[in-house]
């Protein structure tokens, strides 16, 4: 799970809500990760997961929390849904 910051505001909420998505995540048996680190880009942190070789990105930046939703990404076809 990568949380994305608005360039607005430094904190929209999407990290928390990251962390509550992965523990939702874990509790059903999926492993989940959220990827919080600060010192990176969105886009670094898309391409260093793709490298890592995992099948699935959720994405949650502050657009996706006024809707109340997330971004799923598959790293084989790059299909957004």
């Amino acid at each position: 799970l990568i949380p994305i910051a608005s360039r607005k505001s430094s904190d929209s909420g999407a990290e928390s809500k990251c962390h509550d998505l992965a523990q939702l995540l874990k509790a059903q048996g999926i492993r989940a990760q959220v990827d919080d680190r600060q010192n990176y880009t969105a886009g670094w942190k898309f391409n260093w997961w793709e490298l890592k070789g995992v099948p699935l990105r959720l994405e949650v930046g502050p657009q996706d929390m006024a809707r109340q939703s997330c971004c799923l990404v598959r790293r084989l076809d790059g299909a957004r849904k």
